[in-house]
């Protein structure tokens, strides 16, 4: 098994490199659509993962091309298809303006409101950093939300900010953060040494197993900060990419206890690929499992499943923090 450093492995993984291709000059929609289905085929990584019967879909959507669709007709017929892979990393784009992603949070339920978590817990007293808001809670605990994976330097700013107060625990709100960056920049606050966090997978060949070697996750400590107290990562099914992989990383640490809704996926990193239309077309390429070996493209599961009650939340309560809080 090959160790390599984080970093490189990162941005080989989830930042999505784009191929130059000299187009087909057949662009009937015939051509359109066999070409489309042929490189998912060929180089989406999660069929297995997934148990879906791509030959079987095929059948399904080839039948209804023919062509006297317009191209807007055809983009439905193919951007459904693609759907059926239940892949929000997974994109077709008819154009700078016109593009179709998988919706990762269909059939659930995601209740949460920062503003509540603002009023009712912080009591209005707050700090704002880029993309963090942070504070104490009740009985010393400390809380951050981090909306979105971007502006990770300045997490520098508010691990101090904990450590100066001397808090008894850390409450690390993601919710409803959709990605962007690169998890290992905020895991590194939670850990002494480095630290294998998962593996990544990418795919090597066309047939539907062809994966490289498991390659190993090391995180590096910061040099200068690390948080040692009792950590709860709140997550819901909004969580997504870079903020699934910021879970699934933390997961088995000894301090950490994820609450909440499993994640909404995103374990892969795509790849584009000009169509003989001009259209771009995006697959997961590869994934990342975690610790234990799980793939956390099919969400990271909270150690405490619970959700808010959309009604209790309208009269303040988030019961997911609550129920955080009262395990420290």
């Amino acid at each position: 098994m090959k160790n390599i450093l984080f970093l490189f492995l990162m941005a080989f993984t989830i930042v999505a490199c784009e191929k130059a291709i000299i187009p087909n000059i057949e662009t009937s929609n015939k051509s359109v659509f066999e070409e489309l289905w042929q490189h998912v085929d060929e180089h989406y990584i999660y069929f297995d993962v997934k148990g879906i019967d791509w030959n079987k879909t095929y059948e399904e959507y080839a039948p209804l091309i023919t062509e006297e669709l317009s191209e807007a007709e055809l983009f439905d017929v193919c951007a459904e298809m693609l759907a059926t892979l239940e892949d929000g990393h997974n994109v077709l784009q008819r154009s700078s303006k016109s593009s179709n992603a998988y919706d990762f949070t269909t059939g659930y339920e995601v209740v949460f409101d920062p503003i509540i978590v603002r009023q009712n817990y912080l009591n209005n007293t707050f700090e704002e950093k880029g993309n963090f808001t942070y504070g104490v809670l009740d009985n010393n605990i400390g809380y951050i939300h981090f909306k979105d994976f971007t502006g990770l330097r300045d997490m520098e700013t508010v691990s101090a900010f904990m450590l100066d107060k001397n808090v008894d625990g850390l409450v690390f709100d993601v919710r409803s953060n959709g990605g962007g960056g690169f998890a290992e920049r905020i895991v590194k606050y939670f850990i002494q040494a480095p630290t294998l966090v998962g593996y990544s997978i990418e795919k090597t060949g066309k047939g539907h197993t062809d994966f490289s070697e498991n390659l190993s996750f090391i995180v590096q400590p910061d040099d200068n900060l690390y948080f040692d107290k009792p950590v709860k990562i709140l997550i819901n099914r909004g969580c997504f990419s870079a903020t699934s992989y910021f879970a699934g990383m933390m997961k088995y640490l000894p301090n950490v206890t994820l609450v909440g809704q499993i994640t909404g996926g995103g374990g892969g990193g795509n790849a584009a690929y000009q169509l003989p239309n001009d259209w771009i077309v995006k697959v997961s390429v590869s994934t990342f499992l975690d610790v234990n070996l799980d793939d956390i493209e099919v969400g990271v599961a909270p150690h405490i499943n619970l959700n808010n009650d959309p009604e209790e939340l309208a009269n303040g309560v988030d019961e997911i923090l609550e129920r955080a809080l009262a395990d420290f």
